[in-house]
C-alpha cells in the first residue's frame, strides 16, 4: 500500500511528460511509467503486485486508479490491452513501424495505464512487449500466495 500512496505522490508532483521523439522505446516506455523526469527528479515508475487468488490485488488496483484525479488515465485487462494492439497493428499492415503509431496512439489518449490481469503467455504478445523496452516493473514468481511487488 505504501508504494502505491508513492506512485501517486509522484505522479501529482511531477509535470505532465512532454509529447517528443525518441522512438518506439521512448513511447511506450512514458506510457508505462517511464516518464521523463524534470530536471533533478527521479522518473515515476510502475508496480507490480502478485498474489493468489483474493488477496486484494485488483481492489488496490482499483483504489488507485480512482483516487487518480484527471481523465487521462486507463484501466483495462491486459488482455484487452493486448487484442487493441493486435487490431491496430492489423490495420496498419504495410506501414514501416505499425508497432510505434500504436504507442502513438496510446500516449495521445493516457498518461497512466492500469492493467488487471497482467500475464503474457502468448509468444507475441511477448515479442511485442520486448520492443517496448524492458517493463517498468520486474515481475517475480513468489510462491506462497504472498501479494509481492517490484518496482525497477
Amino acid at each position: 500500500m505504501s508504494r502505491l500512496d508513492t506512485i501517486y505522490q509522484e505522479l501529482q508532483t511531477q509535470p505532465a511528460p512532454v509529447a517528443s521523439g525518441g522512438g518506439l522505446r521512448a513511447k511506450f516506455g512514458k506510457l508505462l511509467g517511464k516518464r521523463e523526469p524534470a530536471a533533478g527528479t527521479a522518473p515515476v515508475r510502475g508496480l507490480y503486485m502478485w498474489g493468489g487468488v483474493g488477496r486484494g490485488k485488483t481492489w488496490l488496483m482499483d483504489l488507485f486508479y480512482q483516487s487518480l484525479p484527471g481523465e487521462r488515465k486507463q484501466r483495462l485487462h491486459f488482455h484487452r490491452f493486448m487484442l487493441r494492439v493486435h487490431e491496430e497493428l492489423t490495420t496498419l499492415q504495410g506501414h514501416s513501424d505499425p508497432l510505434e503509431i500504436v504507442a502513438d496512439r496510446f500516449k495521445a489518449e493516457t498518461d497512466v495505464l492500469c492493467f488487471d490481469e497482467f500475464f503474457v503467455s502468448d509468444i507475441t504478445d511477448a515479442m511485442l512487449f520486448g520492443r517496448a523496452d524492458e517493463s517498468p516493473v520486474r515481475p517475480r514468481h513468489h510462491p506462497g500466495g504472498d501479494l509481492q511487488y517490484s518496482a525497477g
